[in-house]
């Protein structure tokens, strides 16, 4: 009776571990809700272009270590191209050759670029991130807008 009671208690043991590591459908729920409730972050732009007029930056966090970065130009021209770099001065004339930090999803066919970055939104809003549109052509790369995400 004994061996029978210890084998029903391991059987229980095991299941119960496999259980465990399976999310439960309160705690989707509860990740789901998280997600929604998150607050955005929206930062305007300052554009040096008139074409990137009125360009803005939504921030959002998704759990604690990722952030959808969705970049918004009223006109998009051909050759714009969206990065995130570390510096502090959208005036640094540096900033138009440089290299991108992590470079972000080019813009679709609308108006708008998405990228979900690994990085959680209390690096990107307390360290020194810029967000730079540029336009690239076969001459030069100018930064036509461009703003700290720590605002």
């Amino acid at each position: 009776m004994r061996t029978v009671f210890i084998a029903l208690t391991l059987l229980a043991g095991a299941s119960g571990a496999a259980v465990a590591a399976t999310p439960t459908p309160t705690q989707v729920h509860a990740a789901k809700m998280a997600t929604q409730q998150a607050q955005d972050y929206l930062i305007k732009l300052d554009s040096h272009d008139a074409a990137a007029k009125g360009a803005t930056v939504t921030l959002h966090p998704i759990g604690r270590t990722h952030t959808r970065i969705q970049v918004h130009l009223p006109h998009v021209e051909p050759g714009y191209h969206v990065g995130l770099y570390q510096g502090s001065d959208c005036a640094d004339n540096r900033l138009a050759s440089a290299r991108s930090t992590i470079p972000l999803n080019n813009f679709s066919s609308g108006q708008s670029s998405s990228t979900v970055v690994n990085l959680p939104l209390s690096d990107l809003r307390s360290k020194n991130y810029l967000l730079a549109v540029e336009q690239s052509t076969q001459h030069h790369n100018a930064v036509e807008a461009c703003g700290h995400l720590n605002r």
